[in-house]
């Protein structure tokens, strides 16, 4: 498997908390912790294509529920160029270390293609 993300002290985005709301204009937006996140996974990713479906093992340390981070690590590995779309993802292998509540967490993200299956 290819290492594509090595982070460590960041502050891991929540789908839950991924939009706000503007009640003047009536329309949702990204929160901006979710843009952060987005970005810097983006910007520390490993710029390698990997063709699908993919195989991809994501090993973290946090306090949060392990599958809310999931949502925004997928967006960032697209708009990086990693993987095509997160649709594609056939197996997925989570490992989690619980960390400190509000401490910044640790993010390593690993992808690989299946041989032999088409999508």
């Amino acid at each position: 498997m290819t290492e594509v993300v090595n982070i460590e002290n960041i502050q891991l985005a929540s789908v839950n908390r991924r939009t706000g709301y503007n009640s003047k204009t009536g329309k949702h937006f990204l929160s901006p912790a979710y843009k952060s996140f987005k970005k810097e996974v983006f910007f520390s990713a490993r710029k390698v294509k990997i063709a699908p479906p993919y195989r991809v093992m994501v090993e973290l340390s946090t306090a949060m529920d392990a599958d809310n981070t999931l949502k925004a690590v997928f967006d960032a590995l697209q708009e990086a160029g990693i993987i095509e779309d997160d649709k594609q993802v056939l197996q997925l292998h989570v490992y989690k270390r619980v960390g400190k509540r509000g401490a910044p967490g640790r993010l390593q993200v690993f992808v690989d293609t299946i041989e032999g299956v088409t999508v």
